[in-house]
């Protein structure tokens, strides 16, 4: 998928920016829901006023529509991690009491129904989500569900369901197949593919084949990948992966700050 800030080159050879190529034919309908509502001229207004009674009048099959195409439906991919470590009580943590402190995963759930909390509020209630929870083994939650749907408490689950060690290979394995279960649903053909990668861990291996799958084969589903590191990560594994996926790394130094990241994505998207 082609981002606002990606250079083309018009039909007569010229290179500029994808979103200044779209600002210059701002009357072309480039998929953009935001840009739709900017588009709904008078006509549009006219026809949704005595469309319904025209058709009605003038017979023959013909059927009322206000719109042909759907609107892109947002399907967010979680892709969060599980392991030991973030199930431990560690230094990615910044408050000092008496009382119990949360582990990073626990800090995660608060985040995710944050997330989910703020999408309901905005009133995206076509939202569909995926979990996928990994460690040494990947294992898919929910698959394509509706956002009112969630119930975050069924991502808590024991150690020994994933494992405690952390697999790269085995969560963009899992993302392969979710996308590729996608690709070949015609009801989903309207999907644009949110992926929030999450985690504190340090691989023994680069997901190289995964990677190189996923962009050659998935790379026009997926509309932002956003890759989230905690604490202290491989900072540089998790910035190659952002190279190979043309994504977005998020750095975050503390557990307590995962709320704050999730809320800026549920914003944004």
């Amino acid at each position: 998928m082609i981002k606002d800030n990606d250079a083309i080159v018009t039909s007569r050879g010229r290179r500029q920016k994808w979103i200044d190529f779209k600002n210059i034919h701002d009357d072309w309908n480039f998929g953009d829901p935001r840009i739709r509502e900017i588009q709904n001229t008078s006509c549009t207004y006219i026809w949704s006023r005595i469309g319904e009674q025209l058709c009605q009048n003038f017979g023959n099959g013909m059927k009322f529509v206000k719109q042909n195409s759907p609107l892109p439906t947002n399907h967010f991919i979680f892709l969060l991690d599980h392991s030991g470590s973030m199930n431990q009580t560690s230094s990615i943590s910044k408050n000092i009491t008496r009382q119990r402190k949360l582990t990073p995963w626990e800090h995660l759930l608060k985040a995710v129904r944050e997330f989910i909390q703020i999408r309901i509020q905005n009133e995206h209630h076509t939202d569909q989500l995926t979990f996928i929870v990994f460690g040494r083994r990947a294992k898919r939650v929910y698959d394509r569900e509706k956002i009112d749907h969630i119930d975050v408490d069924r991502l808590n689950m024991s150690m020994s369901t994933c494992g405690k060690s952390t697999n790269f290979n085995a969560v963009f394995n899992k993302l392969i197949e979710t996308l590729d279960e996608i690709r070949h649903d015609p009801m989903c053909n309207n999907f644009r593919q949110i992926i929030i990668f999450l985690t504190d861990g340090e691989p023994y291996f680069y997901p190289t084949s995964e990677l190189e799958c996923l962009s050659m084969h998935y790379k026009s589903m997926i509309a932002h990948f956003w890759i989230m590191g905690l604490g202290n990560y491989n900072k540089k594994m998790l910035h190659k992966i952002s190279e190979d996926m043309q994504g977005q790394l998020m750095d975050i130094k503390e557990s307590e700050d995962l709320i704050e990241a999730y809320s800026e994505i549920a914003n944004e998207s």
